[in-house]
């Protein structure tokens, strides 16, 4: 019997695309074009000149770390276990995401390191009979090397 792959849903649709595997997914935003601000996550109207005309776009899977700070609380109905980071990163396009960090650790982590997207399986489970992965995006240090 041949077990397959099972199907991956973004546990927010609206901010994660999800592709065909976890390496292939996208952060979704939208970017004005009279004033050419973005905005992460998207807005209805531009909030620089009010155009409603906004333009859906994807982000760069790859920023800069602009500041992190360790959480030791657990929030209601959280997916991770404290400790654990999170950060600012800014991305080319010139917006910061804040994200959850991982795969390191913040005595190695640096203010200025590079990060690159990567996601998070928040759970497991059955929808009309298919066996489905639930996605979140994180960010983790651009030198980590993973095997999925």
């Amino acid at each position: 019997m041949v077990e397959s792959k099972p199907h991956l849903l973004s546990l927010e649709p609206t901010v994660l695309e999800v592709g065909v595997s976890e390496e292939k997914c996208s952060l979704l935003a939208n970017r004005c074009p009279r004033c050419d601000l973005v905005f992460f996550p998207r807005r209805h109207f531009c909030t620089r000149c009010c155009s409603p005309e906004l333009e859906e776009i994807r982000l760069s899977g790859k920023g800069c770390l602009k500041s992190l700070t360790s959480v030791y609380e657990k929030p209601k109905y959280a997916a991770v276990e404290p400790p654990y980071m999170v950060g600012e990163i800014e991305l080319p396009q010139r917006v910061v995401v804040y994200a959850l960090l991982t795969q390191c650790s913040s005595e190695k982590l640096k203010i200025g390191a590079e990060m690159e997207l990567t996601t998070v399986k928040v759970r497991e489970e059955v929808q009309e009979g298919k066996h489905v992965t639930v996605l979140a995006y994180a960010f983790r240090p651009s030198s980590v090397q993973t095997k999925r």
